[in-house]
């Protein structure tokens, strides 16, 4: 309704009040729910893992979103943001993860 009564002004605000609304995001986490395949759980974990930004995320290894967000997420977020990935990267990601897990498990 802004634009019809000429509120030019609140049409940034509004719009990012309702992608809020949409997705029940606090507003630290609007940026990070633009990327596709990212929604507020996966925004939430991002963010108190120190990846604020999109900036953020281009920087930060695939290996590193895979322990966050699972390998295959990862490389869909990565490949959708521009990096290309080998053939078989989800699951070389994969199997990394595993022998990781079971130095832990001890």
């Amino acid at each position: 309704l802004a634009p019809l009564v000429n509120a030019q002004r609140h049409v940034g605000m509004l719009s990012k009040l309702r992608k809020r609304l949409d997705s029940g995001i606090k507003e630290e986490l609007v940026l990070l729910c633009e990327l596709r395949g990212i929604g507020r759980v996966r925004a939430r974990r991002l963010f108190n893992a120190g990846i604020k930004t999109v900036a953020d995320v281009k920087k930060t290894r695939a290996e590193d979103l895979a322990k966050i967000l699972g390998s295959g997420v990862a490389v869909s977020v990565k490949t959708n943001l521009g990096e290309e990935f080998e053939k078989g990267a989800k699951k070389k990601m994969e199997s990394q993860l595993k022998e990781q897990k079971t130095l832990f498990d001890g």
